[in-house]
């Protein structure tokens, strides 16, 4: 039985939300440019945050006890296949989701993307690598664990994977006068139901291996399919 409770979560938010609104005026004022990039920093500083939560909630300032905690544990060679399947099978139906249904120009998004990278390798590091680690860490170790006590496998998965693809929503194209907030809402589903249905995924490998190794290997693998893929739309 996992230690976190409920309440620790909203203690885990706000630290990020804190420290991460810190972070980003330093660099605002003192660093501009900072290397690799800023994208890194702030995945530090949450890795910092979940070590210390973890820390203080299992009293101990052991890694290895504290990896355990968050859901590191060993896991059978074939649920690591099952994610790399999983994470082909994820970035297959994306780019079949955005050229068929939302009628997005692949080599378009991928010029736009590149010209927004200062640095891929830094991008290849934080991005593809690191940021998934992170990611599941905190969902799908820490936030499933806790919210699987108080519901079953199904909403749990549900409310994370819809919190999840919330998050990668992004905010640059706001409602329009024209546009309702629910059109919007609808919208932004239908543009991230990709994101959502991966998340959905990602839950269902860490509840079947009960570790979060596979998903982050499925998450890995299919962010590095993505990059990759733009990076060859380019040359």
């Amino acid at each position: 039985m996992t230690k976190f409770k409920l309440i620790h979560l909203p203690i885990i938010i706000a630290l990020i939300f804190a420290l991460g609104i810190l972070l980003l005026w330093i660099f605002s004022q003192h660093i501009l440019e900072p290397l690799p990039n800023q994208e890194f920093y702030l995945l530090i500083m949450i890795v910092i945050v979940l070590y210390f939560v973890t820390s203080r909630v299992y009293f101990t300032n052991d890694l290895i006890s504290i990896h355990k905690a968050i859901g590191f544990h060993r896991t059978k060679g074939k649920f690591i296949l099952i994610a790399f399947l999983c994470a082909v099978c994820i970035w297959i139906f994306d780019y079949l989701f955005q050229l068929k249904i939302l009628n997005i120009d692949v080599q378009t998004q991928a010029l736009e993307w590149y010209k927004s990278q200062k640095n891929l390798t830094a991008t290849l590091l934080s991005t593809v690598f690191f940021a998934p680690i992170v990611e599941e860490m905190l969902f799908r170790g820490i936030f499933q664990q806790t919210i699987n006590q108080y519901l079953s496998q199904f909403w749990t998965a549900l409310l994370l994977s819809a919190l999840f693809s919330a998050l990668h929503v992004s905010f640059v194209e706001a409602p329009s006068l024209l546009s309702t907030l629910l059109t919007f809402a609808w919208q932004t589903f239908i543009e991230n139901a990709s994101i959502f249905i991966a998340a959905l995924i990602y839950s269902w490998l860490t509840f079947k291996s009960k570790s979060i190794i596979p998903a982050i290997s499925a998450h890995i693998l299919n962010n590095c399919l993505t990059f990759y893929y733009y990076v060859f739309l380019l040359n």
